[in-house]
């Protein structure tokens, strides 16, 4: 796989296609391979970049603070990008709403999906779920920690979880238990002293705001924030599934961007 040296550190990619570029950042329990639907149909159309971010996949962690932002910048100047659309799922949406603020000459459009806000507290209650899993965190019970994450974010809300592919459960339980309990638990994030909760009205490029409809009372509170603060934002709802909605319906997903991007 190619890699790209940051700071003495290999940050792994896969590009594919030519055309407008359009750089995915892959969600905190997932890696680059939750995108696989999204580069086989965009790199059609399109120059298609995704990474793992530090921590997560292939890509190793550093030894002190890591800053997704930055480490974004350097991927786009090392593969010569000045400007590219950002796709971003949940960390990788707060990674690309942080970067458009404070880097906006290098963004031409945002895609946010299940994407929260740094330093933004949400009014909704925390599910009763995150009681069980701080109490299976201080009993050191990793996996059942995962367990419940799995069954927040890929299950959802009412949603029975033999609904849910085995093959997408097995998928995220794999990442989520690396990147906060495994050989690759997470580092402490620097993220830029700017932040986008109190810019958002600054943001003037085309946004598009995804969230799957089953997802966390907070993460749908704040798909809401985004749209009605980002002037030029529009919010989609991806019915019937929950924090990976591309990858639960790939094709309604692409399509949704497809439409997106032939809006000038």
């Amino acid at each position: 796989m190619p890699e790209i040296d940051i700071g003495g550190r290999p940050i792994i990619y896969d590009v594919q296609g030519t055309g407008e570029p359009i750089v995915f950042l892959h969600a905190g329990l997932a890696d680059r391979h939750m995108w696989d639907a999204q580069l086989a149909h965009f790199s059609a159309s399109h120059r298609v970049i995704r990474y793992d971010q530090p921590g997560f996949g292939e890509s190793p962690l550093p030894d002190d603070s890591v800053s997704y932002v930055d480490d974004l910048r350097q991927v786009m100047d090392a593969l010569e990008i000045d400007k590219a659309t950002l796709v971003g799922c949940s960390l990788g949406g707060m990674v690309s709403l942080e970067f458009a603020v404070n880097y906006p000459e290098r963004v031409s459009r945002l895609v946010l999906v299940g994407s929260s806000i740094v330093g933004y507290k949400p009014s909704a209650p925390l599910p009763e779920l995150w009681e069980k899993a701080r109490q299976a965190y201080e009993n050191k019970d990793y996996a059942g920690v995962t367990e419940i994450g799995v069954q927040l974010f890929v299950v959802g809300r009412g949603r029975a979880s033999e609904d849910v592919p085995d093959d997408l459960k097995a998928y995220v339980y794999k990442h989520y238990y690396a990147s906060n309990f495994g050989q690759n638990a997470r580092p402490e994030i620097t993220w830029p002293v700017r932040s986008a909760v109190e810019h958002l009205s600054e943001i003037d490029v085309p946004t598009l705001v995804i969230v799957g409809s089953l997802d966390t009372e907070q993460i749908i509170e704040m798909a809401n924030l985004l749209a009605s603060s980002i002037p030029n934002a529009q919010k989609a709802i991806m019915e019937n599934t929950a924090h990976l909605p591309n990858m639960e319906q790939p094709d309604m997903f692409n399509e949704m961007l497809e439409d997106f991007f032939s809006q000038r």
